[in-house]
């Protein structure tokens, strides 16, 4: 993975933001908003995993489509996932937030 180049997502790393997708994020994502930033297999397959429990959850993509770098199935998979929304062409500017 690579690390997010915005303010604020440093001082959040561990309470808010995280590289990776474990169980134990996931309990803390329980009814919440949710947003990935990524649009390879990886970030789609946590997007699946954290939409059984999230609110909503946001894929944010530098590129115009998955299609480039997701598969196929995964794509249909996000797809058909009504708490799943993609934003295509978007850059993490900033992180704001505390605890």
């Amino acid at each position: 993975y690579r690390q997010l180049d915005a303010p604020g997502t440093s001082d959040l790393t561990g309470c808010g933001v995280f590289y990776g997708s474990a169980l134990t994020e996931a309990a803390s994502c329980q009814g919440h908003d949710v947003y990935i930033v990524g649009g390879a297999n990886s970030a789609g397959q946590a997007a699946m995993y954290l939409s059984r429990g999230a609110k909503s959850v946001t894929l944010l993509v530098r590129g115009e489509s998955l299609a480039a770098s997701m598969s196929h199935y995964l794509i249909q998979q996000i797809e058909e996932s009504p708490n799943i929304s993609v934003r295509c062409g978007t850059v993490v500017e900033a992180a704001h937030g505390s605890e």
